[in-house]
C-alpha cells in the first residue's frame, strides 16, 4: 500500500473539468521478490478491463463492483431501467402522442364490433 501511495503523491494530477463527477483508474503491475518485496514495474493510465481467463473476469468484476461502490452508484433492476428509459423518452421536447393512430385503432374496434363482416 505505501508503495502504491507514494507513487501516486509524485504524479501531477490534471484538473478535471466535471470536478464532483471525475475519477480515473490506474493499473499497477508489482512484482513481489521471495522476501516479499513490492517492486512497482510499471503505472498504466488506462488499465485494460478486458477479462482473458476466469480469474481475470473476477478479478476485474470484483475491482469495478467496488469502484460503482465508491462512486455511489447502484444496480438497477431490469423494471426500473425499462421505466426509467420510457419516462426519458417521453418527456423529450418535441414528443408528441400518436393520437390520429390511437383514433383510428378505436374506430376500427368500434366498426368491427357494430358490423361485424358476414362471410356468406
Amino acid at each position: 500500500m505505501d508503495l502504491i501511495v507514494k507513487t501516486l503523491l509524485g504524479v501531477e494530477f490534471l484538473a478535471c473539468i466535471h470536478e464532483n463527477s471525475c475519477f480515473e483508474l490506474y493499473g499497477f503491475d508489482v512484482l513481489v521478490d521471495e522476501s516479499l518485496k513490492p517492486w512497482l514495474l510499471e503505472v498504466n493510465l488506462s488499465p485494460s478491463m478486458q477479462a482473458d481467463s476466469p480469474l481475470d473476469k473476477q478479478i476485474k468484476s470484483t475491482l469495478l463492483t467496488d469502484a460503482f461502490n465508491l462512486l455511489g452508484i447502484r444496480k438497477l433492476d431490469a423494471s426500473t431501467l425499462t421505466s426509467a428509459r420510457l419516462k426519458a423518452r417521453f418527456l423529450q421536447p418535441g414528443f408528441v402522442w400518436n393520437q390520429p393512430n390511437m383514433k383510428q385503432q378505436q374506430a376500427v374496434g368500434i366498426s368491427s364490433v357494430s358490423s361485424p363482416d358476414r362471410v356468406d
